[in-house]
């Protein structure tokens, strides 16, 4: 298995959602690696995977898994607007905390299957936190994924994603 680098994107303060477009669509899988502070005034901020610019609709299958170091809180929805609820230190938590995420979005040239995503983030601050494991499906099309994004931020102290190419080898299987 090998990764190659496809884009990156960094983000200053302010207005945060965006998505990459244009995808290649020559990797068995891709992997986005986020890693990102909200300014909203609240101790937490939170983003959403989309796929294919289909954002804020309620065509997305999801389950989450989260703790925050005390309790363990599951929920899902065959109707969400979009895969994560990723959730960052917001303005008033411990300062100079940052969350980060790996996303990946599974054989995602497939046009015979909805695509699945799984995501693992989190995130430590000096005792407080959250870790989570989503897993997601695009419902309401079966199209190869040529963009993705997140959204849900109104505000960012800081956000940079990485988007790599996952390449599997037909001799190994892996």
């Amino acid at each position: 298995m090998s990764m190659f680098p496809i884009a990156s994107v960094n983000l200053g303060v302010g207005s945060g959602s965006f998505q990459f477009t244009s995808i290649p669509q020559t990797f068995s899988h891709l992997q986005m690696r986020v890693f990102f502070r909200g300014s909203d005034s609240g101790a937490t901020s939170y983003l959403n995977v989309y796929v294919n610019g289909d954002a804020y609709t309620t065509n997305y299958s999801v389950h989450n898994l989260i703790g925050d170091g005390s309790t363990a809180y599951a929920a899902g929805s065959a109707n969400a607007g979009g895969i994560g609820n990723l959730f960052s230190p917001g303005a008033s938590s411990t300062a100079n905390v940052f969350a980060s995420g790996i996303v990946d979005v599974l054989d995602y040239t497939n046009t015979n299957k909805y695509k699945t995503l799984k995501i693992l983030w989190g995130y430590d601050a000096n005792g407080s936190g959250n870790v989570s494991l989503s897993s997601g499906m695009l419902k309401s099309s079966t199209a190869a994924v040529t963009s993705l994004g997140i959204f849900n931020f109104t505000s960012v102290a800081g956000c940079r994603v990485d988007l790599y190419g996952i390449s599997t080898s037909g001799v190994t299987g892996a």
